[in-house]
């Protein structure tokens, strides 16, 4: 039987019995075994020209085809800077036979480190001889990043290969256009508080591993890795810290399992984000309005929401937001907004005449039974859909959309800013409007599927928000406090993990 064959057998037992076990020492061992077949195929075609050449020349003395055999093993690389000189293909197959398992001990100790390995490759690239001998038949897949171990246990390449698959653009809540670098902040906002504030300062200290880039949207580059790398709660302190510039955040008064939070525990979530002007409420239930009103602060307004927009529901919820509001010590001095319908013209759920009724019929209700509220009262839609059906433009007091940079596919996260502000203009251009913008959800995923160049993950959410706020700053609502785990993943999986503050502790 062949030494080759024995190897075979005992790498065929390790990837059967030891590969789940000791999965740490597999790269490790990837690099000595193309060391050792190098190191051997190097002298048997050393040993292989040597008998050629004594052949070939019945004068020549034995000590010159010593000297050939030699010559070569002194270029063929060492598996341990112990092993002795190879002076015969015998010894050094058994030389490299105990190095090899020597250093896979080591391996399996732990002894062994990233920099015995480096040093390792940069011995055998160093000694690999230029071309190869006479008679040998090594060939370039035997040593480098080509090394296939299929190849060395079963003596044919194996079929499997990793490939990175390539994800079509979508752009479901973007425009598709230039990323300009314009300066432009947009218009300023009504009055009552769509006005934009320095952005806060970033003091936490802490850089994101994803760099920024040009608008244009070149490849971010990858994140580091190793003791370096922060903690997901590094990441998550850095998403709230960049998030306060905003003028403000939504929020869902739900549990993980879509119950109610209570008051007291509504409180605890209302109290950290006292840094934000405005909190983003999506309907009435839950005394929602009423626990958040008991806790916020002076400084802070409610944009509050009805999601249906049928007569009756707008009526009852009318009603809800009235009680509640009017039974606190700010009343309506604490509402900024109102808003009817939610993405409802995106979603194919009713027209721009449908949202024009119900707003409407909000502003008669209120007209009549809360004459004290001063606010704004508004639809909510996708920016992509006012842009198509610019009445959206025309029936709110103000234009409120969401805008996500990840649903347009094309965008990196490090890019969101100055992409957001260009959809801004799209929207102005097509509304013909000089009424103001207030994007009321924006964001990043942090787990998900990638669309196209747009990678859910932390550090991309941190990247992104960055980039926001230093362009747009308090013309934003940011997307989303917790985590929603009472959502359906939706059809790339992100739905769930919008959270700038991560989990929701219930």
């Amino acid at each position: 039987m062949m030494f080759q064959d024995l190897i075979r057998i005992f790498i065929f037992i390790y990837c059967v019995s030891g590969a789940a076990i000791l999965p740490h020492v597999k790269n490790d061992m990837d690099k000595r075994l193309i060391q050792y077949v190098t190191e051997v195929k190097t002298v048997q075609a050393a040993a292989n020209t040597a008998t050629a050449v004594a052949a070939g020349n019945q004068n020549t003395p034995a000590n010159t085809v010593q000297t050939a055999a030699a010559a070569a093993a002194a270029t063929s690389p060492s598996v341990s800077s112990s092993s002795p000189s190879v002076s015969s293909s015998s010894q050094q197959s058994n030389s490299s036979f105990g190095s090899f398992f020597e250093s896979l001990l080591n391996s399996i100790r732990g002894s062994s480190s990233s920099q015995s390995s480096q040093a390792n490759q940069a011995a055998t690239a160093a000694n690999t001889p230029s071309s190869q001998p006479t008679g040998t038949s090594a060939s370039s897949s035997d040593s480098g990043s080509n090394f296939d171990l299929w190849d060395l246990l079963f003596g044919h390449p194996g079929s499997g290969s990793s490939t990175q698959s390539s994800q079509g653009v979508s752009s479901s809540q973007g425009i598709s256009s230039s990323q300009g670098t314009s300066s432009s902040q947009g218009t300023q906002g009504p009055e009552s508080g769509i006005s934009l504030p320095a952005s806060a300062a970033d003091t936490t200290g802490y850089s994101s591993p994803v760099s920024a880039t040009s608008a244009t949207g070149s490849s971010p580059s990858s994140s580091s890795s190793g003791s370096d790398e922060p903690s997901p709660n590094s990441y998550v302190q850095k998403s709230i810290s960049l998030a306060r510039g905003a003028k403000g955040i939504t929020y869902s008064p739900y549990k993980k399992d879509y119950s109610c939070k209570s008051a007291s525990e509504v409180a605890y979530d209302i109290r950290k984000l006292s840094g934000f002007e405005l909190i983003r409420l999506y309907s009435t239930d839950c005394n929602a309005i009423q626990n958040i009103l008991s806790t916020m602060t002076s400084s802070q307004e409610l944009f509050l929401g009805i999601y249906e927009i049928d007569q009756q529901t707008i009526v009852n919820g009318l009603s809800t937001i009235k009680g509640e509001v009017e039974g606190s010590s700010r009343g309506w001095s604490a509402v900024h907004t109102i808003s009817v319908g939610n993405e409802r013209v995106n979603d194919g759920k009713s027209t721009v005449q449908d949202l024009s009724t119900a707003l409407n019929t909000t502003r008669a209700w209120l007209q009549q039974y809360a004459p004290n509220y001063k606010g704004y009262v508004v639809t909510v839609d996708t920016l992509v859909a006012a842009v198509g059906h610019t009445g959206i433009c025309e029936i709110s007091d103000y234009i409120a959309v969401n805008c996500h940079p990840y649903w347009d596919g094309g965008v990196y996260p490090q890019n969101s800013g100055t992409w957001l502000q260009q959809q801004i203009k799209n929207l102005q251009n097509a509304c013909g409007s000089s009424k103001p913008i207030l994007i009321t959800e924006t964001g990043w995923p942090t787990k998900g599927d990638t669309n196209g160049v747009s990678v859910p993950s932390p550090q991309n959410q941190v990247s992104a928000i960055r980039s926001i706020n230093s362009v747009l700053s308090s013309k934003v609502l940011m997307f989303t406090m917790y985590n929603d785990y009472w959502k359906n993943p939706g059809s790339k999986n992100v739905e769930q993990d919008w959270g700038i503050f991560g989990d929701p502790q219930v």
